[in-house]
């Protein structure tokens, strides 16, 4: 017998999960989706979620009711999935291409609950670091913090770099990204003089 509902004459349905009110269906979502630790992105696998949503979202055998009532219960779930765990993005040599695809697949996502980890730098730092000021140029994705004591000095001169670019951008309202280029260049020439993994 279907689970979903029950058939056979004079039966009621069986109650559905959307049947239930948000104060019931919360914490089931809540024991389902949260994890204890944080959930590392990629590029990858991005934007497919784990767990239920994605069995949720890749039924391709469940009759169309079916599929109908799974997809109402992804987007349902959507916001515990995404608010209420820890997501951590693996940012090697500033290459910050999975954060940047994850705030650009639904910018209400930048809201999530994330932590980014810098790694260590080894080269080309300097492409991959443009292209996430770019981004943030554009506001898709958040800044890179200010760093730790304990952080890289290249990750402390890059989080002075975000905070160049988006006062730019309130002072010359009208320019271009290539203008903040122009100026970014002189910077790299600073930091390329003091660490030659900048080259």
């Amino acid at each position: 017998m279907s689970p979903w509902f029950d058939r056979r004459p004079g039966k009621e349905e069986a109650p559905t999960l959307l049947t239930l009110s948000a104060e019931m269906r919360n914490p089931i979502y809540r024991y389902t989706l949260i994890e204890d630790q944080a959930v590392i992105m990629s590029v990858a696998h991005l934007p497919v979620e784990p767990g239920l949503l994605q069995h949720l979202s890749s039924r391709a055998e469940l009759t169309t009711h079916k599929t109908k009532i799974c997809l109402e219960i992804r987007q349902d779930a959507l916001a515990i999935y995404y608010q209420e765990n820890k997501l951590g993005f693996r940012i090697l040599d500033f290459d910050a291409d999975a954060y940047i695809k994850y705030c650009k697949s639904a910018q209400r996502r930048c809201n999530s609950n994330y932590m980014l980890v810098i790694w260590h730098p080894q080269a080309g730092l300097w492409p991959n670091l443009l292209r996430w000021l770019e981004a943030y140029w554009r506001e898709e994705t958040e800044a890179l913090e200010p760093a730790e004591e304990n952080d890289f000095d290249s990750t402390k001169a890059c989080a002075h770099l975000f905070g160049f670019v988006i006062n730019f951008r309130i002072k010359k309202r009208n320019a271009s990204w290539k203008d903040v280029t122009r100026l970014l260049g002189g910077t790299r020439g600073v930091l390329e003089a003091s660490d030659t993994t900048w080259l």
